[in-house]
């Protein structure tokens, strides 16, 4: 089952995309992270694997140019995990994140 997550205007809090994380019972694959930097200066960002208990970082510090964005690629995700971004400016950053679930 394909599914997408959004979240509009990610700051300086972590953000968990599309408040989703895996249903019980199933194991899902991130396709795609796409990450959009939605103001008038750069930004970076930093990108979180979320296992219930701990984040461990996919992207640390990554630029984000006016206009541009960033793609993350193929995460396996499990029971209870998520996918948090974080910026270091206020209200920049557009999410899709887009999974395939297994059950």
């Amino acid at each position: 089952l394909f599914k997408n997550y959004q979240s509009r205007a990610i700051g300086t809090s972590n953000t968990q995309v599309g408040s989703y994380s895996v249903p019980s019972s199933t194991n899902a694959m991130m396709l795609t992270l796409s990450l959009s930097n939605i103001t008038t200066s750069p930004v970076t960002a930093n990108v979180y694997h979320h296992n219930g208990t701990n984040n461990t970082s996919i992207v640390s510090l990554a630029p984000i140019p006016v206009g541009g964005s960033l793609e993350i690629n193929k995460i396996a995700l499990q029971t209870g995990h998520a996918i948090y971004v974080v910026s270091n400016t206020a209200s920049s950053i557009d999410a899709i994140l887009s999974v395939m679930e297994l059950t």
